[in-house]
């Protein structure tokens, strides 16, 4: 919706790649809505844009875009302005019996919808084709039915409408009465501050006035009308200076933000990475560290169990010795019984031989 109304401001103000641009974004984004009514707006919007600038092949695809649409997802509204906007393409390319053909449709439209400013529209489109059709009693009906539509409400489709009616009296003959719808049209664009109507007014007043022959009042209604077409061109040229300025300034900043983003995420990589090695080179000291403590608890049992085994092999070697030792004193007991036994024996052989 932002983006949309953002191009159609760019688009009053005539900055119209910008308008494109932000067109195309918002499209861009309503892709995920196929059936968004913002759909056919926007495409009416760039049709509109298109219609401005004659493009009038590229105008009918976007309006046919969207009567397709509105035609598809029900949108009532949509399908009376697209066929209303896709008449005025064809009135455009002076393919009268289509654009009188769309318009009607477009009527009979907004006449189920009861849409006032719609009909007020619809019949000042349709008074305009019969208008460059010089059938001026048709085009002076459909504009009256206009006016009906707009009488009082003091905005510039009601002076579009009065300056139409004072045009079409004007082209009959009827100067007098042109003179008071355009009168009427002037003051009206002047209170609303409408300066396109009004610039409108002066120069069809200044042309009928010519007509009855007032030269003077003509050139000076010509002169009023260049003024203000002037001051509007300049005052578009200033805009149109002042919102590029304003986009250029936002695109640097937007440029500048996108350049802080990146290094915003670089530092933030980069913080992260440091994060990660800090971590990782954590893990490897304590892996190390666990490494060496259990290759010390490790190496503690070995020298343990080499002191134990030590210790054994000394407690071992002392039975031995202990058992060496019995056996000696076993085999001199046992040698000293003998040689006692040899000694009895002795003196037995000894008394023996005696007697």
């Amino acid at each position: 919706m932002s983006y949309w109304r953002l191009g159609e401001f760019y688009f009053r103000i005539g900055v119209y790649s910008e308008a494109t641009d932000q067109f195309n974004k918002a499209l861009l984004i309503l892709q995920k809505k196929p059936n968004d009514t913002l759909q056919v707006h926007i495409n009416n919007s760039q049709g509109s844009m298109h219609l401005a600038l004659k493009n009038y092949d590229k105008a009918e695809a976007s309006f046919s875009k969207s009567l397709k649409l509105s035609k598809v997802i029900d949108f009532k509204k949509g399908l009376a302005r697209s066929t209303g906007l896709l008449g005025s393409c064809y009135e455009k390319r002076k393919e009268y019996k289509k654009a009188l053909a769309f318009e009607k449709q477009s009527l009979t439209e907004f006449k189920l919808l009861q849409d006032s400013i719609g009909l007020a529209t619809a019949n000042e489109n349709i008074g305009s084709i019969y208008e460059d059709l010089e059938n001026f009693d048709l085009a002076s009906q459909f504009f009256s039915k206009a006016y009906g539509y707009t009488k009082g409400s003091k905005n510039s489709l009601e002076a579009n409408i009065l300056n139409n009616i004072g045009d079409v009296f004007r082209k009959r003959g009827s100067y007098d009465k042109a003179i008071v719808y355009t009168t009427k049209a002037m003051h009206l664009a002047k209170e609303i501050n409408d300066k396109n109507r009004l610039s409108s007014a002066y120069r069809d007043l200044s042309k009928t006035y010519a007509l009855l022959g007032k030269y003077k009042d003509a050139l000076e209604y010509l002169e009023m009308a260049e003024q203000i077409t002037s001051n509007i061109f300049n005052g578009q040229n200033s805009n149109q200076i002042n919102v590029l300025q304003t986009v250029y300034e936002t695109n640097q900043k937007e440029t500048r933000i996108m350049l802080l983003e990146e290094e915003n995420k670089v530092a933030k990589a980069n913080r992260n990475f440091w994060i990660v090695a800090v971590i990782l080179i954590s893990i490897i000291i304590f892996v190390l560290l666990l490494f060496r403590a259990k290759k010390r608890k490790e190496e503690f049992k070995i020298q343990q169990f080499q002191k134990q085994l030590s210790q054994a092999q000394l407690e071992k070697k002392a039975i031995l010795q202990e058992n060496l030792r019995n056996e000696v004193q076993l085999k001199a007991s046992a040698l000293s019984k003998y040689s006692l036994h040899l000694s009895h024996k002795n003196k037995l052989l000894s008394d023996l031989a005696s007697t």
